[in-house]
């Protein structure tokens, strides 16, 4: 994606005046006199001429820079800067502009470009604020002419050779979400419709308890930047126009898949919006527009998760409103009106997608206590009260696994105490040997040449590390894919290691950001130029000896989009992957919402199968039996992935098949060196579930069965069990754990024939009751008296299709509270009477007994 620029004629630029700043001409009276008298006066006329040509030339090009993309700046992100700079002299120019953000370290973001003569030029360049949040952003300026290593510097201010701009900083009373409601719009909406979409967000935003912070911008002042929507929480789309802009597209995608949250209006924008940016994430055809008066809001959701509240609802409107008719392929429905869907949400890479085929006054209640209907329940509760994802792998486990990859090792303490301890035994020998035959001029001799023998070790041991490694980078990155999707935000750390002191450039390319932690950026020169070809360049780039680590952003294109189709049958399922050879992917698992993984089996056929044999136990990544060093690195940077205990969502959110390549091109490189270079990138694939054939026995394994504690018949919830971390916690007193595990809903409805329950529990002297069924009609399944290790039992098919009849069953685990007369036997107060379930899987049979439920009809109802 090249950089944004556009040219104009000045004639045609009615802001900038189109004639050049009129220069003092009069010249003094020369009066007469001696000769020296003369020859100063011309020399002072001379001087002042050459004065008048220079600041013609600087007046001649001119521009103004101000807050560019969404004009609104966020602490701590990234954002962008505009400028227009007109040219009225007759030849090209060059202009560089230097923005630096108060309070940032001096870090300068830098733009560099050429201005033809008599033309006007618009550009946008990235910034990056610090976490410090101000009342106000406050940005100072300085313009050159020529390029960024010029010193000639424009006076085009009236008299001051540097400029500044302000941005306001507004508080939100939400600490986790301080960002702003955005609109891309190009102002085809009628004024009615314009109106409701203005309500829709403030009473969204009114409803998450955030202050009313939005803005409306057109799709081209993203400039190709996804750094332009960083200010943003959440993102509605009406623009019609979108598809015109495809770098306004790139930059929306990769803003979503970073974990952007949207809502398009498809009764405003149209497929064609949808369809440029989401592609075969969410493919929609549209099949007609009605205009309905009676709406009945059936909710979908509920209908699939009965412990959901149902917010099925009929809507009477005293005008008709807009309802699309259309067709989706994926994607799930939260509410329909006669069978066709009315609000279809989606994954996209880390973000979440809406779409919304009413218009947008259906979705207002004035009559309900914050203003929305319940079909906008969905939207608020998972675009505005959700907080944005925390990173996957942190910068911290990226550079510790980057340095060892590095290939050098700085000397341990043990290797010092070693050293040391050598030579002081060596210097007591020396002493005794010299008193012992009573020559002390033995030291004077001895002690310095045992002095270098124990130097040797740590001269050799330092030549060594530093001979070993060369220059290094090693780029450590992350990305999660939305669905058929070729282009991609690679994201993570790059950790660059020098052997000594030395200052160079390093060479970026379009849409590749590279900048120092918030505890690095201190002392370090950051001075960031672009260029008229949307590579970047950070200039004057200097770090200490060894290795240091840095965040950095990509965006990475494939030739073809990769694709992962699951198909379950008899025995497990089936995967399918779609030009892997681009990335050439190893150690393959399957990973989603459940607490278990599995490993991939590869098949001669090319396709990967996957049963319920290849579970992988707690903490393995791998069915292999011996690992290199590069899959231990793996396991351990996957580990962390899946289990980080810090995020507030689980990863991955979708059945998604994780793997590792080193295929990825490096996209850093230091000028007039030639370092070593290395790409690491986990890669999250999310997998497109096939539908079953109707009636044919399938088996689902145990990674395909999430599960979550909802209440219990009594009301309450499970203490042992948490939903957020999928973990279990060790209790002390008894309690019940009632769980719902939830079938795919490509494979509803679902008729059970049998469920495998393999179950791992700590719990001695006490008694675990195992039922399933309907709430009212728990049967018993299993009883256990004084567990202690792995158990496997079955739940025949009647059992399980008298539960919900949504597809789903329940499973209730009661532990009893311990045995009193076996707590007797013990007086020692330090007794674990603790319990704990370690693991829960299971495996169901059955058949899909007819058409999915997620699918929605395709002829229109009469």
């Amino acid at each position: 994606m090249p950089l944004w620029v556009a040219t104009a004629n000045i004639s045609q630029w009615n802001d900038f005046p189109t004639e050049p700043p009129q220069t003092n001409s009069n010249t003094m009276p020369v009066p007469t006199g001696s000769f020296t008298f003369r020859f100063a006066v011309g020399t002072v006329l001379i001087l002042v001429s050459l004065w008048n040509s220079a600041a013609l030339v600087h007046a001649q090009v001119n521009g103004r820079i101000a807050a560019g993309g969404v004009q609104r700046y966020r602490a701590g992100h990234w954002g962008l800067v505009a400028g227009a700079f007109y040219n009225t002299s007759e030849d090209d120019e060059t202009v560089t502009t230097v923005v630096t953000p108060n309070g940032s370290s001096g870090a300068q973001f830098i733009r560099s470009l050429v201005v033809p003569a008599g033309s006007v030029r618009q550009t946008a360049w990235p910034v990056r604020l610090d976490d410090d949040s101000p009342d106000a952003f406050e940005f100072h300026l300085l313009t050159l002419l020529g390029d960024s290593d010029s010193q000639e510097i424009v006076d085009g201010t009236g008299g001051d050779f540097t400029d500044s701009f302000l941005s306001s900083n507004p508080a939100s009373h939400n600490l986790l979400l301080t960002g702003y409601c955005g609109l891309i719009s190009t102002r085809t909406e009628s004024p009615e419709v314009a109106t409701a979409i203005e309500k829709l967000q403030m009473r969204a935003r009114a409803a998450a308890q955030l202050e009313t912070m939005m803005l409306q911008f057109g799709p081209e002042k993203l400039h190709g930047y996804a750094e332009a929507l960083e200010p943003l929480d959440q993102l509605l789309i009406s623009s019609p126009d979108l598809p015109q802009y495809p770098e306004a597209c790139d930059a929306v995608r990769a803003w979503i898949q970073r974990g952007g949250r949207v809502l398009f209006l498809l009764d405003q924008c149209g497929s064609a919006t949808v369809n440029a940016i989401l592609g075969e994430a969410l493919p929609i055809s549209i099949v007609d527009k009605t205009t309905p008066m009676e709406v009945p809001f059936k909710h979908d959701a509920a209908v699939m998760h009965p412990g959901m509240s149902d917010l099925s609802h009929v809507r009477n409107f005293e005008e008709p409103v807009s309802l699309t008719r259309a067709v989706f392929e994926t994607g799930r429905v939260h509410f329909s009106v006669r069978d066709w869907p009315a609000l279809v949400e989606a994954p996209f890479g880390r973000g979440s997608v809406f779409v919304s085929m009413v218009s947008p006054e259906a979705m207002l209640n004035a009559d309900s206590g914050n203003g929305l209907d319940a079909i906008a329940t969905p939207i608020v509760e998972s675009l505005f009260l959700t907080p944005q994802p925390e990173p996957i792998l942190p910068n911290e486990s990226l550079a510790a696994a980057s340095e060892k990859r590095i290939g050098y090792e700085i000397p341990s303490r043990g290797f010092a105490i070693l050293v040391l301890s050598v030579f002081t035994l060596l210097v007591g020998g020396l002493g005794y040997l010299a008193s012992k035959r009573q020559r002390p001029a033995l030291l004077l001799l001895g002690i310095p040449l045992l002095s270098v023998v124990a130097a040797g070790p740590g001269i050799i041991k330092g030549i060594a590390s530093r001979s070993v490694a060369p220059p290094t980078i090693i780029e450590s990155r992350v990305a999660v894919l939305g669905d058929g999707q070729s282009t991609f935000a690679a994201d993570g750390a790059a950790t660059i290691y020098q052997p000594s002191v030395g200052q160079t450039s390093v060479d970026l390319p379009t849409h590749t950001l590279l900048y120092p932690t918030s505890k690095g950026a201190a002392g370090m020169q950051q001075r960031y130029v672009w260029s008229d070809t949307g590579n970047s360049k950070w200039t004057n780039f200097s770090q200490p000896a060894g290795a240091t680590t840095y965040q950095q952003r990509s965006f990475v294109s494939l030739p073809e989009p990769m694709s992962a189709l699951a198909e379950f049958g008899a025995d497990g399922v089936e995967i399918t992957l779609a030009n892997t050879e681009q990335l050439q992917p190893e150690d393959l698992i399957l990973a989603s919402l459940s607490p278990d993984k599995m490993a991939l089996q590869p098949q001669a056929t090319g396709q990967y199968s996957a049963g319920p044999t290849d579970v992988l136990a707690p903490g393995e990544v791998s069915r292999e039996t011996l690992l290199s060093e590069s899959q231990i690195m793996h396991g351990r940077l996957m580990q962390t992935a899946l289990h980080e205990i810090d995020r507030l969502s689980r990863f991955p959110q979708i059945p998604s098949v994780l793997f590792w390549t080193h295929a990825l091109p490096p996209t850093v490189q230091l000028v007039d060196m030639a370092p070593r270079t290395d790409s690491l990138c986990l890669v999250a694939l999310p997998l497109r579930l096939q539908i079953p054939p109707a009636d044919g026995l399938i088996t689902i394994p145990t990674t395909f069965m999430p599960y979550r504690a909802i209440q219990d018949i009594d009301g309450s919830v499970s203490a042992a069990y948490t939903n957020r971390s999928a973990k279990w916690l060790a209790r002390e007193t008894g309690g019940a754990s009632l769980l719902q595990f939830e079938v795919p809903d490509v494979c509803q409805p679902f008729d059970f024939e049998s469920a495998e329950v393999q179950f791992r529990v700590l719990a001695g002297s006490r008694t675990i009751t195992l039922q399933s069924g309907s709430p009212d009609d728990f049967k018993l399944v299993e009883t256990l008296d004084s567990p202690v290790g792995n158990f496997t039992f079955a739940i025949p098919g009647d059992v399980l299709n008298a539960g919900p009849k949504d597809g789903n069953f329940l499973l209730r685990i009661s532990v009893s509270e311990i045995d009193g007369a076996d707590s007797s036997d013990f007086t020692s107060s330090e007794r674990d009477d603790d319990w704990k379930i370690e693991r829960v899987l299971v495996t169901v049979r059955g058949r899909r007994t007819s058409a999915s439920t997620s699918n929605k009809k395709t002829e229109a109802n009469e």
